[in-house]
């Protein structure tokens, strides 16, 4: 059964890929507030028809962030299951400062805002950084 998000008919349920930017001890997150709610999450999105899991990672942090970056094809990346699959792969050679772009950037509002913010990989444990399942992932 296929999920409708409420912006461009995508699939909610269909698999989500990401990038795990990590530089100088920080990793870059995507800050949100939603419905009252405020939380942190990965860089990424929706993987499209057609699209491979590295593929939509590479595209969406891209679009999100305008980091210039490489994929570490030496690490392995992390997958975890939600409500639907979600694999994240680690970047190297990030360059650039981060400012947000893509959709994001044009659906920012008061109410449901998104800010690219550095976090200290030693405060991941204490923020509300979602899906949990990665979270207890990242935290070693």
């Amino acid at each position: 059964v296929a999920i409708m998000s409420a912006h461009k008919s995508t699939i909610w349920n269909a698999p989500r890929a990401g990038m795990l930017l990590i530089k100088d001890d920080k990793i870059l997150l995507m800050k949100r507030g939603k419905y009252g709610q405020e939380y942190y999450s990965m860089i990424g999105g929706t993987v499209e028809q057609g699209e491979s899991l590295k593929a939509t990672a590479k595209r969406e942090a891209k679009e999100e962030t305008n980091v210039k970056f490489n994929i570490d094809e030496s690490k392995k990346p992390i997958c975890v299951r939600t409500h639907r699959q979600e694999c994240y792969f680690f970047g190297k050679d990030i360059e650039g400062k981060a400012e947000l772009g893509g959709p994001e950037k044009l659906r920012n509002s008061e109410n449901n805002y998104y800010k690219l913010e550095w976090v200290e990989l030693n405060k991941l444990k204490t923020i509300n950084l979602l899906p949990k399942q990665l979270k207890k992932k990242l935290i070693i």
